[in-house]
């Protein structure tokens, strides 16, 4: 597209009349440019998603509680042998960051088990300082 600078006084009426119809068909174009890990959240963030959608108060420990349990990641950062080794429907590892990631869903299947009563802390604390696990199929389909 060629623009051309064009002195307001120096033109006719004529030519005004044709120049302001022609600046009511030029539009702003919108360039959409790609986002890099859209839908995805931080530790931080999943914790403030849970605890606006539930009764009591959920921490950063409980996450992990529940992360380990469920075995949606590796539970330490610390000797992994695949950091990628992660259940994809919830979190992903970022290897540029260094860290993982969480999807929506993570934090909706957290919160539906909360509030229907399938989850309790109590439940993800004692399972966790015992070492087990949940199978996630039978929380899954609980939602």
């Amino acid at each position: 597209m060629a623009v051309e600078f064009v002195n307001w006084n120096s033109i006719s009426e004529a030519d005004r009349e044709n120049y302001e119809k022609i600046t009511a068909i030029i539009k702003d174009k919108v360039l959409k440019k790609e986002a890099i890990n859209p839908g995805k959240r931080k530790p931080g963030d999943v914790v403030t998603k849970i605890n606006s959608d539930i009764e009591f108060e959920f921490n950063h420990y409980d996450h992990k509680c529940l992360y380990c349990c469920f075995k949606i990641r590796p539970a330490s950062a610390n000797n992994i042998d695949d950091p990628f080794d992660t259940n994809t429907n919830y979190c992903h590892y970022d290897e540029v960051h260094d860290d993982y990631i969480y999807q929506d869903e993570w934090a909706e299947l957290i919160i539906a088990c909360i509030n229907n009563g399938t989850l309790t802390k109590e439940m993800w604390r004692s399972k966790f300082k015992k070492r087990e696990s949940f199978e996630i199929s039978e929380f899954e389909t609980a939602e």
